[in-house]
């Protein structure tokens, strides 16, 4: 899960000025995942 997180987070980087529509792949689950890590 964590080199997960690290590799969308850097898909993000590499997709700064883009909306994640527009990314391929571009989605912003893993902030959601960050945010619910601390339950599972």
């Amino acid at each position: 899960m964590n080199d997960a997180i690290k590799n969308a987070t850097h898909l993000q980087e590499q997709n700064k000025d883009q909306l994640p529509s527009n990314s391929k792949p571009g989605t912003k689950v893993y902030e959601l995942i960050e945010m619910l890590k601390p339950y599972f």
